[in-house]
């Protein structure tokens, strides 16, 4: 069945009248259509569908972003004021869902401004090969980011799908499946003055990724205590056949290593 969400998108903001009260809201199988708003992301949301594939939020209109993060004022992370004299967003769940931009022009699916304790689990993101599918990134009102987890995520068809030029720490991608991201999968590549630090890159899958640029994911020199763990990629990847490397890291700070690291395919 399809649904329009803006209903859905009402209840989640008049929960957020009082910051006191959490803000739950269960998506029942379907799908979820939006047509011009964006999905907030306050304090305290916690998001909840019936599967990947099962529960769908699928945009067709042009957005910028989708599903943003948005302060104790109502700002979203877009905005000049977010985080001015607000209470920045966090202890955030999203789970058990697909939230697909594949019909859409939309340069992010997901924009986590500056946010805490963030948690996206079983989540699958589908996007064009123009689309950065998560987008993590400072405001200049606020501190960076920090404690953000993907578990068990899909990242699917999309320019990157993880990319940060801004301060991060406690970042965590676990055990997430990574398709058909034309550039790099993951960059985390900070410009001067932002760091992105203590960081886990862990038991992750890269099938058919990055083919037009030099790896599949690159840390750059303003990263530090980066560890990349336990990911497998694609048998010419590992082999020596391709030029593409698994990753690069332009910090001796990090560190990289492949176990096992031939997906088979």
């Amino acid at each position: 069945c399809k649904q329009n969400f803006s209903s859905y998108d009402y209840k989640l903001n008049k929960a957020g009248e009082d910051s006191k009260y959490y803000r739950t809201l269960f998506f029942p199988y379907g799908t979820y259509l939006i047509t011009s708003n964006v999905i907030p992301l306050p304090y305290g949301t916690y998001l909840k569908g019936e599967g990947i594939g099962r529960t769908i939020i699928k945009s067709k209109d042009y957005l910028d972003a989708i599903m943003v993060t948005m302060d104790s004022n109502m700002n979203m992370g877009t905005a000049t004021e977010y985080g001015l004299n607000a209470k920045l967003p966090e202890y955030i769940t999203v789970e058990d869902l697909t939230i697909d931009v594949s019909d859409s022009i939309t340069s992010s699916l997901l924009l986590l401004a500056t946010c805490h304790n963030v948690l996206f689990k079983n989540v699958e993101f589908v996007g064009t090969n123009i689309t950065n599918l998560v987008k993590l990134a400072d405001n200049s009102h606020s501190s960076k980011s920090s404690h953000i987890v993907f578990d068990g995520c899909i990242f699917n068809t999309g320019e990157t799908a993880i990319n940060s030029i801004h301060s991060v720490e406690h970042l965590v991608v676990k055990n997430c499946l990574f398709r058909n991201i034309k550039n790099e999968s993951i960059v985390l590549n900070p410009n001067d003055n932002f760091e992105i630090i203590n960081t886990i890159i862990d038991g992750n899958m890269f099938i058919d990724c990055s083919t037009m640029v030099e790896s599949v994911i690159k840390l750059g020199k303003n990263t530090q205590y980066v560890s990349v763990i336990n990911n497998k990629f694609n048998k010419e990847v590992t082999n020596g056949v391709s030029e593409l490397k698994p990753y690069i890291s332009e910090s001796e700070l990090n560190y990289t290593d492949i176990l096992d690291a031939e997906t088979n395919n």
